[in-house]
């Protein structure tokens, strides 16, 4: 007898594994986009929660400046562009003391430094400079602010994630 005579049982066999297989792929795929959505859903949060963080140091009456770990401007708020005159879109995510700048003329570490790096040297240009728990307060002369410069008093306290480790 030649295998044209026997009962095949082979092709049964085949299909059926090849519906279990596309069970457990179409599975995997309802896994893949269920967590896709999960992704989706957790990035706006993120993009809600950075721009709710915006609106607030927007809405600060005082001069408020935020920089990140590497000291680039994250964070620029309204009334500092009203203060030195520089656009927030102007100076985002510049680093190197681009912050500085607008009130010294000059690319130097400044108060929000020692909060990044506290074993930074500051210039001496800070009077009554006062520690409060992990918050920095002091008064300058900032001479490119106005026609003649104006003393102000400044503030620098670092930024916590939800961990508790500096931001």
């Amino acid at each position: 007898m030649g295998n044209k005579d026997k009962p095949s049982t082979a092709l049964p066999n085949e299909i059926k594994q090849l519906q279990e297989e596309l069970a457990q792929a179409r599975e995997y795929c309802q896994a893949l986009l269920w967590e896709q959505a999960q992704y989706q859903e957790l990035e706006k949060t993120l993009q809600d929660s950075r721009q709710q963080f915006r609106n607030i140091i927007n809405l600060l009456p005082d001069a408020t400046f935020v920089v990140d770990k590497q000291g680039k401007v994250i964070s620029w708020n309204r009334a500092m562009e009203d203060l030195t005159g520089v656009k927030a879109e102007d100076i985002a995510v510049k680093g190197n003391y681009a912050y500085s700048l607008p009130f010294y003329g000059e690319r130097r570490p400044v108060l929000i430094d020692l909060i990044l790096n506290p074993d930074i040297t500051l210039p001496r240009q800070y009077d009554c400079l006062i520690k409060k728990e992990e918050t920095l307060t002091a008064e300058a002369f900032c001479p490119k602010i106005g026609k003649e410069g104006i003393f102000v008093r400044i503030s620098a306290s670092p930024l916590y994630d939800f961990t508790g480790a500096k931001a």
